[in-house]
């Protein structure tokens, strides 16, 4: 269900982006749950990348690594 909440959000943000002309560069961070569900949730929801973590290394450590993959100026 995770799966289809954040296939939402990133839509929802691509609508925004979009709208305001902003070229967005979404990363989600997996901190454990099936990487399948969630790779096919995110198939139609617009360009994203995605890095799984094996084991969920809690709230903090994967806004890290996500910051840590992004190439914007601002997060």
């Amino acid at each position: 269900r995770s799966a289809a909440y954040t296939a939402a959000c990133v839509r929802a943000a691509h609508a925004i982006a979009t709208a305001d002309a902003i070229d967005a560069n979404i990363v989600i961070v997996n901190n454990g749950d099936a990487p399948d569900e969630l790779e096919q949730a995110l198939t139609a929801a617009g360009p994203t990348h995605v890095i799984h973590n094996p084991d969920n290394l809690g709230f903090g450590a994967a806004c890290n690594i996500g910051a840590a993959h992004g190439t914007a100026r601002l997060i």
